[in-house]
C-alpha cells in the first residue's frame, strides 16, 4: 500500500535477539552456558510486536459493529446548537454559559449510557464570556465582529475614528496618530505571528481597540468567515475579528472619508471555573487506565473541533457496554473544557487548560497509572490521508500497524495513504498528557479543504458531517484502545528517540570539548540499552496475550506477575517521563524540539549571517538571523518584541512552564543590520562584534544543554540497565509451561 512517513524518522524494523544478559534478571550483564544461551537466542527470535494477530479479533469486531454512528451525529448536533446567553453566534468557551450548557448535557448523557463514577471535575480558568460585537459605520451600517478569546470589551459605545494600519507593525504606524481610535489591519497568523504582537502594539501607540482580518493560505480562505483562535492577548484593549468581505468594505468606505464609527464589544474575562466530565468503565485490573478524551468547547456551534470527538468518544464506551466486554485496564473516558482558551495574559500557553488541569492538578496520580491517552480532537471530515500522530517512542509499535494495516478499509476517499505525523504538540491535548509522562496518541489534524474554510469560523457545522469517515476512525481508535489495553507494558521503544538524536546531531558550537563527547556517549548508551531493553518489553507482552487466554493460569502466580509487571511498568513510564518532560523542548512556535538540534540550528545560523557581514551582505545576514528564536519579530517595537517574544514565553505557566529554548535578543543586531543595509553602508564591523556576542551566548547554551541532557540520559539508561524485567519473561513462561 501507500504508505507516507512525513517528517519523521522510522527506526528500521528488525526483531532483536535478547541479549544474555537480560536473562539473569537485569541488563547489568552475567555468565550464561553456551547450550543454555543457544536455546534462549532460538525461543527469542520469535519475538513480534504486539498486534492484533495476538488478539480475539471476534470479540473487537463485535465492539466496532456495535457502534452506532446516528446516535453519535445527534449528540453532536444537540450540543452543537448551544451557545452563551444572548450570542446568536453561539460559543461556548472557558467557564462560559455555553460551555456550561454542553457541560450538564455530557454529564447526564455520561450517566445514562451507564459510565461509572461519573464526575464534573473544575478547574480555575480566566472565563471569557463573548456576547456580541459589530461595528457601524457614518452611513449606518452594522458590520458583525467576532473576537479572540481573551479580548476585553468595550465600556459601552466607542464613538471614534477607525484606522487602516496594513500588518500592524511597528512602521505601519510611522506618522498615523492612533491615540483612542480603532486600528483595522491584515495579516497572516500562521506565517507571519500571533495576535499578540499587533494587539500589544496597537496598545503602545495609543490605540482603543484593534480588528483583524486573517488573510491566509492555511486557514480562513473564504471571503466571509470570521477566525477565532486564542489570542494570547493581554487584557487590556478589545481584539476583534473581522471577515475579508467586511475589511475590504471598511477600508472602501475609509478612503472615501468616511473614518467615523460605532464600536460595540460585549464580553468579559473573569476569574471563573470550567470542567472536565469524566466517566469510567471499570477493568479486571483497575490499578491501571488507559484514557480518551476530546473537548467540548468551541468557536461559533463548531461541530466538527471538537464536539465530534466527544460524540466519538461517547459511541465507543456506548459499544463497549452493549457488547458486554469487560477490558483488561479501566477506561477513562473524558470530556474536556477550556481547550481552545483558559487563561489571560499569557502569551504562550493559553489553551489546552482542560487537559493540563487534568494531568497535573485533579488527577496527578495518573502519572505512572495512565498507560496511554487517545485524543479525538478536530479530525478532518474531508481528509484523503490517514494522519497517525504518535509520541515517537510509540513510532515501532505503530510500524508495525501499518504492515499489517489492511488498506481495503481505507474510505474511497482516502487516496494518499496513511502519513506519520510530526511530533504530539500542544496544538492538541495529547500533549499534556506526554510532557506528563503518559504516551499520547491521536489520528492527527492535516491540511484539507475543510481545515482551510471552516476551521475556527461560522462555517464548522453539521454540513461537514461524513458517517464513512467518522466510522472508520471510530473503528480504528477502537482497535488502538482494545490492542493497547492488552499490553502487559506499554511499547515504548527509546531507541527511536536516540536514533532522531544521532541523525540530527551538530555539535559544532562545543566541538572538541568534553561536553561534547560526554553527550556523544550518552546518546550511543541509551541507544544500546533501549535496543535490548525493546525485545525485552515485545516478549513480555507476546507471552502476556497467551497468558490472557489460558484460563489455567493458578490466581496466586497471576497476582505474582502482576506485581512483577507493575514494577517493571513503573521503570518504563518513569524514563518515559524523564525524555519527555526533562529533556525534549519546545520551540517560539510551540512546536516540541531537541533542544541540541535546535541551538545547533541557530548556531549555524549565526555563522551564516557573520560570513555574509564578511561579505558586505547585509540582506543575507538578514535572512539568517531571521530563521532564529523571535527575530521575526523585530518588525514591531522593542517593547513588544521583548515581552511577546522573550519575557512572556519565559514567564509561561501552565504545560508550556520550562520548556521553551533560550531565546537570543536579537533585536539591536537585527535593526543594526537593517539600518546599514537600507542606508546602502557595507561597514558591518561593529555588527559582526554583535554577532560574536550572540555567537558567545549560543555556544554557552549549547554547553548547558549537553550537560543537562548527558545527566538525563545517562539516568535513563541506568534505569533500563538496572530493571528486572527478565524475571518477568521468567514467570511468564514458567505460568505458560514454556
Amino acid at each position: 500500500m501507500n504508505n507516507m512517513y512525513v517528517n519523521r524518522m522510522l527506526k528500521k524494523w528488525s526483531v532483536t535477539v535478547l541479549s544474555a544478559a537480560l536473562l539473569c534478571g537485569t541488563l547489568a550483564g552475567c555468565q550464561n552456558e553456551p547450550n543454555e544461551q543457544k536455546e534462549t537466542e532460538a525461543d527469542i527470535s520469535e519475538v513480534k510486536e504486539l498486534s492484533m494477530s495476538m488478539l480475539d479479533e471476534k470479540e473487537l469486531e463485535k465492539i466496532q459493529n456495535l457502534i452506532d454512528p446516528e446516535y453519535a451525529y445527534d449528540f453532536i448536533y444537540k450540543c452543537s446548537k448551544q451557545g452563551n446567553d444572548g450570542n446568536e453566534m453561539g460559543f461556548r468557551n472557558a467557564g462560559s454559559t455555553g460551555e456550561k450548557k454542553v457541560q450538564k448535557i455530557i454529564e447526564q448523557e455520561m450517566r445514562e449510557l451507564g459510565l461509572q463514577d461519573v464526575a464534573v471535575e473544575p478547574f480555575d480558568v480566566d472565563t471569557w464570556e463573548f456576547t456580541s460585537a459589530d461595528v457601524t459605520t457614518s452611513d449606518g451600517i452594522k458590520i458583525t465582529l467576532s473576537a479572540l478569546a481573551g479580548s476585553v470589551g468595550t465600556d459601552g459605545t466607542l464613538n471614534t475614528e477607525i484606522v487602516w494600519l496594513d500588518k500592524g507593525t511597528a512602521a505601519d504606524y510611522e506618522g498615523k496618530d492612533v491615540k483612542g481610535k480603532i486600528a483595522l489591519i491584515e495579516f497572516d497568523n500562521m506565517a507571519d505571528y500571533w495576535f499578540s504582537a499587533p494587539q500589544y502594539e496597537a496598545e503602545v501607540h495609543g490605540a482603543a481597540a484593534v480588528i483583524c482580518s486573517i488573510r491566509s493560505e492555511a486557514n480562513n480562505t473564504t471571503e466571509e468567515g470570521m477566525l477565532c483562535f486564542d489570542g494570547c492577548l493581554r487584557t487590556t484593549i478589545p481584539c476583534l475579528s473581522i471577515s475579508k468581505k467586511d475589511c475590504k468594505y471598511l477600508r472602501e468606505q475609509m478612503d472615501a472619508g468616511k473614518n467615523q464609527v460605532a464600536l460595540n464589544a460585549r464580553m468579559t474575562v473573569q476569574p471563573g471555573e470550567s470542567a472536565n466530565i469524566i466517566g469510567y468503565i471499570e477493568g479486571k485490573n483497575p490499578d491501571h487506565i488507559i484514557s480518551l478524551g476530546g473537548h467540548y468547547d468551541g468557536w461559533y456551534h463548531s461541530f466538527q473541533d471538537d464536539l465530534y470527538g466527544v460524540g466519538m468518544e461517547l459511541a465507543i464506551a456506548k459499544a463497549i457496554l452493549e457488547s458486554g466486554y469487560q477490558p483488561e485496564y479501566t477506561i477513562a473516558f473524558i470530556a474536556f473544557g477550556s481547550e481552545e482558551y483558559g487563561v489571560a495574559d499569557t502569551v504562550f500557553d493559553d489553551w489546552c487548560i482542560g487537559a493540563w488541569s487534568m494531568v497535573s492538578k485533579n488527577h496527578p496520580e495518573w502519572v505512572g497509572k495512565d498507560l496511554a491517552h487517545l485524543e479525538f480532537d478536530s479530525i478532518r471530515p474531508d481528509m484523503d490521508t490517514y494522519c497517525l500522530n504518535t509520541t515517537p517512542e510509540l513510532d515501532s509499535f505503530f510500524r508495525n500497524y501499518v504492515e499489517e494495516f489492511d488498506e481495503t478499509k481505507l474510505p474511497e476517499q482516502v487516496t494518499n495513504g496513511i502519513a506519520f505525523m510530526e511530533w504530539a504538540g500542544p496544538w492538541s491535548q495529547d500533549y499534556s498528557f506526554t510532557r506528563s509522562g503518559i504516551p499520547g496518541i491521536a489520528s492527527r489534524q492535516s491540511s484539507t479543504d475543510w481545515k482551510r474554510s471552516a476551521y475556527h469560523t461560522q462555517f464548522d457545522d453539521e454540513t461537514a458531517w461524513n458517517e464513512e469517515i467518522f466510522s472508520f476512525h471510530a473503528r480504528e481508535y477502537t482497535q488502538w484502545l482494545y490492542t493497547l489495553e492488552h499490553a502487559a507494558i506499554v511499547p515504548l521503544d527509546f531507541s527511536n528517540i536516540t536514533d532522531m538524536l544521532a541523525e540530527g546531531m551538530d555539535t559544532t558550537a562545543v566541538k572538541g570539548m568534553e561536553v561534547e563527547s560526554e553527550y556523544r556517549d550518552a546518546v550511543e548508551l541509551l541507544g544500546k540499552v533501549s535496543d535490548e531493553y525493546y525485545t525485552s518489553i515485545q516478549k513480555v507482552n507476546m507471552l502476556y496475550t497467551d497468558i490472557l487466554k489460558d484460563s489455567d493460569a493458578q490466581e496466586e502466580e497471576l497476582a505474582e506477575l502482576k506485581k512483577a509487571i507493575d514494577r517493571e511498568l513503573a521503570v518504563v513510564l518513569e524514563v518515559y517521563k524523564m525524555i519527555e518532560d526533562d529533556f525534549v523542548g519546545m520551540d517560539q512556535w510551540q512546536t516540541v524540539a531537541f533542544r541540541d538540534q535546535y541551538t545547533a540550528a541557530n548556531y549555524q545560523n549565526l555563522l551564516s549571517a557573520k560570513k555574509a557581514l564578511e561579505e558586505k551582505d547585509g540582506q543575507a545576514a538578514l535572512d539568517a538571523l531571521a530563521a532564529i528564536d523571535t527575530t521575526y519579530l523585530t518588525c514591531f517595537s522593542k517593547e513588544v518584541y521583548e515581552y511577546v517574544g522573550i519575557t512572556g514565553i519565559n514567564e509561561a505557566e501552565q504545560w508550556a512552564e520550562g520548556k521553551a529554548v533560550t531565546m537570543l535578543n536579537t533585536y539591536d543586531t537585527w535593526h543594526a543590520i537593517q539600518d546599514k543595509t537600507d542606508a546602502g553602508s557595507e561597514d558591518f564591523e561593529e555588527e559582526m562584534e554583535m554577532i560574536d556576542d550572540l555567537l558567545k551566548q549560543e555556544q554557552t547554551i549549547m554547553e548547558d544543554v549537553l550537560e543537562s541532557g548527558s545527566a538525563i540520559l545517562n539516568q535513563a539508561a541506568e534505569k533500563l540497565e538496572a530493571s528486572n524485567i527478565a524475571s518477568v519473561i521468567e514467570m511468564e513462561e514458567s505460568i505458560l509451561g514454556v
